[in-house]
């Protein structure tokens, strides 16, 4: 399997990010990523590559499954991402501050 993408930029984006050290030394930044992707296969590997990658960082990966060529399936993943990551966001969309 090539290399995906994504992975790459997410290693780049990782290495760009020095980790907060805290006391003793101890890692205490955790960093979210959201891997939208087609293929869940694709996204699994590409949180196990991660992993291996940066062993030492506390990384919340989440993956969402999204397909830029179904136009609902991206508006779904839209609302998704709204009312999972963003809930305050929504709220106030919903009583129409817009962004």
């Amino acid at each position: 399997m090539g290399r995906v993408l994504g992975v790459s930029i997410t290693q780049r984006l990782l290495e760009s990010v020095a980790p907060v050290e805290g006391t003793g030394g101890q890692e205490h930044e955790r960093i979210r990523i959201i891997l939208a992707c087609r293929s869940r296969v694709k996204a699994d590997v590409a949180v196990a590559t991660l992993r291996k990658r940066f062993p030492g960082r506390s990384l919340l990966l989440d993956i969402e499954d999204v397909d830029l060529c179904n136009m609902r399936n991206v508006e779904d993943f839209c609302q998704r991402m709204l009312k999972q990551y963003f809930p305050k966001r929504k709220e106030a969309d919903d009583e129409g501050d817009g962004l």
